[in-house]
């Protein structure tokens, strides 16, 4: 099958278009584009005359569009000196010939694997196992999973060598995407996980809308991973839960949030014992629709090396006692474990965060959900603005926020999500901040891609 599979890599000169007609996007291979009319996009208009009976094609536009304008599509367009990827198409065997005469012979040698080059992915429990063209053993996955190949492919995608070596590497699809064989051996790091949800489960919100910048009232169904954390008041005991924090559903059985969220002097005569799940307004007496499900928490499982005073490694596991059942508007969100999602630095860009904070700085806790953008900002900024105080901003942390835009106290422990156009994906948790929307201090996140391991670590071992 291998023979006939090709990853085509093409570069397209993308016309300068006046940003008063069009907008910023993210293609699906979540490049910077343009939202533009389908005719003045060459790449795209090019791919869907000459592939147009192709599936993974179609699929790849359908997942282009952004938009419509007289009953015309408008697509994201990738920007100018970029690499447009049509990585997922399965040639005709003479269409394969002349791309193979344009390539190389298949005896090229594969590239060389330097000792100790690490290729850390996590792997499910649905992926197979497969042989690598070097005949090593392997582990068939989405490329954007396996950082050896999908860095070969960025950065050396006209090298012949690399292209066939790619070529043998496909092993199947994933939606638009290839897969690929990854291989495994002493020189590359593995995590298996069992317990993460797979891609067609995680990061799929119960409702389409579109988001816009700014906070206001989520709908019902927006955001199904998010939850609510409940505590006793150890001097009132009889009183109702108080919800003080939020966390992230991030499979069946486990919740991220916050290790304040867990400990500390905010949290005295307070225990932690619940978690809510599909819910939207906190007062029972809203009629919201909803029909939340609470979970008691079963164990607790602190970063290690948690600092209070400093913010760092800001981040806790909550196990449940009890499986959770996916819905739509009750399901997890998707761990960044592809490979640019975790090395992103997102700065320039505006990822949500959602929860039932305060509005203002110590004002009252907002019964109802709310979301917003934030807009990330440069760490090495962030730090300067931090260096009178405690918070240690390093590559542990995300910094996002401005004006009033911010999370505030209530949303702490809650998701920072980062969308592309088929799933969202949690890449912070509210951690740390100075009141809350204030203009010269962006609120601090802790990085979830700086803890993948530690998170998955824990979730297997316990």
């Amino acid at each position: 099958m291998g023979k006939y599979i090709y990853f085509v890599c093409a570069v397209f000169v993308v016309r300068t278009v006046s940003t008063q007609t069009s907008t910023n996007c993210s293609t699906p291979s979540n490049l910077d584009g343009v939202c533009m009319d389908l005719n003045l996009c060459p790449s795209l208009k090019a791919l869907s005359e000459e592939q147009k009976k192709n599936s993974s094609v179609i699929s790849f536009l359908r997942n282009s569009i952004c938009g419509f304008k007289s009953k015309q599509y408008k697509v994201c367009c990738p920007l100018a000196n970029e690499t447009f990827s049509v990585l997922n198409t399965k040639l005709k065997p003479e269409v394969q010939e002349t791309i193979v005469d344009k390539l190389s012979s298949s005896t090229s040698s594969p590239p060389v694997i330097e000792n100790g080059q690490a290729n850390t992915f996590i792997r499910n429990a649905e992926d197979k196992e497969c042989k690598t063209p070097d005949k090593l053993n392997g582990i068939c996955i989405n490329i954007q999973r396996c950082k050896l190949l999908d860095d070969m492919y960025l950065k050396n995608n006209k090298n012949q060598s690399i292209a066939n070596f790619l070529s043998q590497s496909f092993c199947g699809y994933e939606n638009s995407y290839p897969k690929v064989c990854c291989p495994l051996n002493s020189n590359y790091e593995t995590v298996w996980s069992p317990r993460l949800p797979s891609r067609s489960t995680c990061g799929v919100p119960g409702i389409s809308s579109d988001k816009i910048v700014g906070g206001h009232n989520a709908e019902l169904g927006a955001w199904p991973w998010i939850a609510a954390i409940g505590y006793k008041n150890m001097y009132y005991p009889r009183i109702s839960h108080e919800w003080l924090c939020g966390g992230t559903l991030i499979s069946n059985i486990y919740v991220l949030t916050a290790a304040h969220c867990t400990i500390g002097p905010a949290l005295k005569n307070k225990q932690l014992e619940l978690v809510r799940l599909g819910d939207l307004d906190l007062n029972p007496a809203v009629n919201d629709s909803a029909t939340p499900i609470e979970y008691a928490v079963l164990r607790i499982i602190r970063h290690e090396k948690y600092d209070g005073t400093k913010y760092i490694n800001d981040i806790a596991l909550l196990k449940l006692n009890d499986s959770v059942t996916f819905t739509n508007l009750i399901r997890p969100i998707c761990l960044p474990i592809l490979s640019r999602i975790r090395e992103s630095t997102f700065v320039g860009q505006f990822p949500f965060v959602a929860g039932w904070g305060s509005t203002e700085f110590r004002g009252s806790s907002s019964s109802a959900l709310l979301e917003v953008q934030v807009p990330v900002r440069d760490n090495d900024d962030c730090k300067k603005l931090y260096a009178n105080l405690s918070n240690v901003i390093d590559g542990r942390v995300l910094c996002a926020g401005e004006g009033d835009k911010d999370s505030c106290q209530g949303d702490s422990g809650g998701p920072l999500m980062w969308p592309t156009p088929t799933h969202y994906y949690l890449v912070g948790i509210v951690s740390s901040g100075v009141r809350c929307a204030a203009k010269e201090f962006p609120g601090v996140y802790t990085r979830v891609s700086a803890f993948i391991e530690w998170i998955v670590n824990n979730m297997n071992n316990s």
